[in-house]
């Protein structure tokens, strides 16, 4: 019930009782909340931030401290993972368990087709890398062992 002289006049008249207005916040509390999101999504944009892609069973490799410039940003060893929990991962590999943020985590892209296991693909790859490092010294080592065969053979010869 609203007094009849606060209805008719539209003023509140002022006495020493205490009273309660209502008040309705529901507005306020709308503006607050649209504020809020718009806080949210500007801080978000600020900071790059993107979901992750990983899933379970994923093949990936964990960003590593470097100790000098030649050690690599990641860990050439790639890991399977196992657990996700919002940006907390999971991932092991024969045995090492380790647990890091999804931003250390990038998947890994093999030289082969097969992701199915890190031990295929780890064998794979040290199969690729102990190929080209023979092929490497043989094209080194075939001129040099001839080179240094003809030259005793030239030498008797005149």
């Amino acid at each position: 019930m609203v007094p009849h002289l606060v209805a008719t006049i539209l003023k509140n008249v002022r006495n020493t009782l205490p009273t309660i207005i209502p008040y309705d916040n529901s507005e306020l509390r709308k503006t607050d909340r649209i504020n809020k999101e718009k806080q949210i999504s500007q801080a978000n944009k600020k900071r790059n931030i993107k979901e992750h892609n990983l899933q379970i069973g994923d093949i990936v490799i964990c960003k590593q401290n470097q100790t000098d410039k030649l050690t690599p940003a990641f860990n050439p060893l790639p890991y399977k993972i196992t657990l996700i929990k919002g940006t907390k991962v999971t991932a092991e590999r024969e045995n090492s368990v380790i647990t890091r943020n999804a931003s250390f985590f990038k998947p890994y892209i093999s030289r082969s087709n097969n992701y199915s296991d890190p031990k295929t693909v780890l064998s794979q790859e040290m199969h690729h890398f102990l190929n080209h490092t023979l092929v490497v010294l043989i094209t080194i080592l075939i001129p040099i062992l001839t080179f240094t065969l003809l030259i005793p053979i030239l030498t008797f010869t005149l």
